[in-house]
């Protein structure tokens, strides 16, 4: 991705790999991992406006532990819908 989109792309890799990191250790709750398995069928599905309301549930009960990887997924989430194209 050329220019502003590839220095956002690195910091969402930065930012998911926090994710990955605590997905790894157990360190989400049930609640949290719930909403990321939707999320995660919703873009699967190219739904990127149900998905973004489960980042907003994440966002309602998660934000405090894990701001950092929230941030990297909105912006990746907008990214995937501008050039992915779905609902």
């Amino acid at each position: 991705l050329p220019g502003a989109e590839g220095k956002k792309a690195l910091d969402i890799k930065q930012r998911i790999h926090g994710l990955a990191q605590k997905l790894g250790s157990n360190e989400l709750s049930a609640t949290a991992i719930s909403e990321l398995s939707q999320l995660t069928s919703a873009v699967a599905a190219q739904n990127y406006t149900e998905a973004q309301r489960h980042h907003l549930n994440l966002v309602k009960t998660d934000w405090t532990n894990n701001n950092d990887w929230l941030l990297g997924l909105k912006t990746l989430l907008l990214m995937a819908k501008k050039h992915l194209g779905g609902q």
